[in-house]
């Protein structure tokens, strides 16, 4: 497993070319979905900018790069992970710190949330899976804690 932390700053490169399109600086992913949307990368040169590449694209997840087999896209006006996660009655609980995503198939297992500085302290982060306890209500990111089974 990868963290979504350990992504950030790695350089995106082409698998035709072995030409360097950028490095990534964030993950468009939705809570309540099993993969990541994409990864947005910021290209270098002059004119700096975020473009945007598919999953589908995404060739090799690695630790050190990101090989791509299509082109970086423009950026999608909703590219991005939220971070505040509300319980279902409304009050904030924590803050997505990082996803653990597998890098053979930018599946999301789990988020680490972090829920305050004194829990975190005391306890570290919270981890939750991310498919089944994290979902988008109303804009807004829920967590549904799993029934105690007894």
């Amino acid at each position: 497993m990868i963290r979504s932390k350990e992504l950030m700053g790695i350089s995106v490169v082409s698998r035709m070319d072995g030409r360097r399109l950028g490095k990534v600086c964030g993950v468009d992913y939705r809570p309540g979905e099993r993969w990541i949307r994409g990864l947005i990368v910021e290209t270098g040169g002059l004119r700096r900018s975020k473009r945007y590449l598919r999953r589908a694209d995404i060739a090799l997840l690695g630790a050190h790069v990101v090989m791509t087999n299509g082109p970086l896209r423009v950026l999608p006006a909703q590219a991005s992970c939220p971070s505040a996660i509300y319980t279902p009655d409304g009050q904030l609980w924590g803050r997505i710190s990082a996803l653990q995503i597998d890098p053979a198939t930018a599946q999301v297992g789990q988020a680490e949330v972090q829920v305050s500085l004194f829990e975190d302290l005391a306890h570290g982060c919270r981890v939750v899976q991310a498919s089944t306890d994290l979902a988008i209500r109303d804009d807004r990111v829920m967590y549904h804690p799993p029934e105690n089974s007894g």
